[in-house]
């Protein structure tokens, strides 16, 4: 991931909708996405876990809105 500026980490930091449950699951990062995701997550003070939340409710949201198949 390379962020190009301050909007786009404001972006990406933005809390998902709330749940009524959470399920557990877990993914396996390369070791550079994984210190990408960490520098975000300092510089943002947001959680890993937090952003990895959003950036999978944006993507659902662009495949539903069919913003991500084009």
């Amino acid at each position: 991931m390379n962020l190009k500026s301050m909007h786009d980490i404001q972006l990406i930091a933005e809390e998902a909708p709330n749940q009524d449950e959470a399920v557990r699951f877990t993914v396996d990062l390369t070791k550079a996405m994984h210190y990408e995701l960490s520098l975000l997550s300092v510089r943002t003070g947001k959680s890993k876990a937090r952003l990895v939340r959003r950036a999978i409710w944006q993507l659902l949201r662009d495949i539903k809105n069919d913003a991500f198949m084009q």
